[in-house]
């Protein structure tokens, strides 16, 4: 009987355990979901909760290295900021190094698209960049057209 009692309690006690809600004391962020503990993050958070923005590694300053198939070698500065409306949004601005002209670039953890440029008369096209994991470093590429002249610029923006 007793061996009967011992069997029983500790089917009892594995049930008991096994049944524990792992996501119990987990508080995921920002709409994350948690499934067996772990937090799967929305798109544009990153972190063991969902806690971090990920675009908060590349908002920065960014010396640029550039070279144009046209007018040659280019050195500036850009500065990618948060954009209001979007967590997967930022701002980069002067965009191609020219006084006025805010690109909108969608992030997406390893890349940076193009989504459009104002405060200038030029029309850019074909904007990409790839992000570095720790956002170090931008390697990106773009058209710019100026009437019926266009050039097409490549470069390095290492984090300041």
């Amino acid at each position: 009987m007793k061996n009967l009692f011992l069997g029983l309690f500790a089917v009892a006690a594995f049930s008991l355990t096994s049944c524990k809600d792992e996501c119990k004391d987990v508080n995921c962020e920002n709409g994350g979901t948690c499934d067996a503990g772990v937090c799967t993050c929305p798109t544009g958070y990153e972190g063991d909760l969902c806690e971090t923005e990920s675009r908060a590694k590349i908002v920065a300053s960014y010396a640029v290295n550039e070279n144009c198939s046209q007018t040659g070698a280019a050195n500036y500065t850009v500065s990618i900021t948060k954009s209001s409306s979007d967590v997967t949004k930022v701002l980069v601005s002067p965009f191609g190094g020219y006084t006025g002209a805010t690109g909108v670039c969608t992030y997406t953890g390893t890349s940076l698209t193009f989504d459009s440029v104002s405060g200038t008369g030029l029309v850019f096209s074909g904007f990409s960049g790839t992000v570095s994991s720790n956002g170090g470093t931008i390697s990106a590429s773009y058209t710019v057209t100026a009437g019926t002249a266009s050039e097409t610029c490549t470069g390095t923006w290492t984090k300041q």
